[in-house]
């Protein structure tokens, strides 16, 4: 047989592998219907276990050997478009020259995705040490500051940064064929990536923090409005989940309800917390019990 055959061969063999193992993790992912997203390792295991799906810090996290004893899917958060130098690894890449800007919200550093050696570092030493913990999937957050650094930085310096994030996630997806990929927003690349991922949390799309003042406004229609069409066509058309997340003011119990009751109209599956995400709030479930 010639050696292009083969190959051929092998690659069809390769692709309907890949495309199985896309189709039954999507299939598991039909079946969830509640979600928890909390970064702290106090979180109280029993409360975790009521939800289908975690979100969780990859090192700060409670017991998973005890959590895995339940059905909750376990996801591990790791920022991609982000540093904190609080976490294991920041000795190890402080000083390089893809290190940008520090967010002014959050104490961490954006990073020029456009990096190869970020890429590898990510793929070849982070990833694989919050999977082989016991996540069955990893969060990839920080993916707008991509759109924030083409696009809005105020030094207009940073081209193609766009196109560097969706090369970063399909090689993470390359590199891991079998792991659930959850995207955190990232809605200006979404149609690019969306073969490479199995989810979408749409973190605060009805609602608007103000870190500055620190309180927290409901959206308008016309706000959120675009996003929410461009996801329901990404569920039609691509078989995504879609999850949303937000922040509203918890001693509004009508604010609460309502943006529960929006997410679930459109079919997604929402979560309710504050911005530090420390805590476990069973809001959500209270919401599908009376329904």
């Amino acid at each position: 047989m010639k050696p292009c055959v083969i190959f051929l061969l092998g690659m069809m063999m390769f692709l309907g592998c890949a495309g199985k193992k896309k189709l039954a993790r999507r299939a598991e992912l039909d079946h969830i219907n509640s979600w928890v997203c909390v970064y702290s390792s106090d979180a109280p295991v029993d409360e975790i276990r009521k939800f289908d799906l975690a979100v969780l810090d990859s090192d700060s996290h409670p017991d998973l050997t005890e959590l895995k004893k339940s059905d909750t899917l376990l996801i591990g958060y790791v920022s991609i478009g982000e540093v904190g130098d609080y976490r294991w690894y920041w000795n190890d890449i402080k000083g390089k020259p893809w290190i940008l800007d520090k967010n002014p919200n959050w104490d961490s550093y954006m990073i020029d995705v456009r990096s190869d050696e970020w890429h590898e570092f990510l793929i070849e030493r982070i990833i694989p040490k919050i999977l082989t913990k016991g996540f069955d999937g990893i969060f990839l957050d920080t993916i707008d500051n991509a759109e924030y650094l083409q696009r809005y930085h105020p030094k207009k310096k940073y081209p193609m940064m766009e196109a560097a994030m969706v090369r970063l996630i399909k090689s993470i997806r390359k590199s891991l064929p079998s792991a659930y990929l959850v995207a955190n927003r990232g809605f200006a690349i979404l149609d690019e990536i969306a073969g490479s991922i199995d989810a979408v949390v749409a973190e605060s799309i009805f609602t608007t923090t103000d870190f500055e003042q620190s309180v927290t406004r409901r959206n308008r229609p016309h706000e959120y409005e675009p996003i929410t069409k461009q996801l329901r066509s990404m569920q039609r058309k691509d078989g995504l989940k879609i999850f949303t997340l937000d922040y509203p003011n918890l001693e509004n119990e009508f604010d609460i309800e309502k943006i529960i009751a929006d997410s679930q109209a459109f079919g997604f599956v929402p979560y309710i917390s504050t911005p530090q995400l420390d805590k476990v709030f069973i809001y959500t479930l209270k919401n599908s019990e009376s329904n």
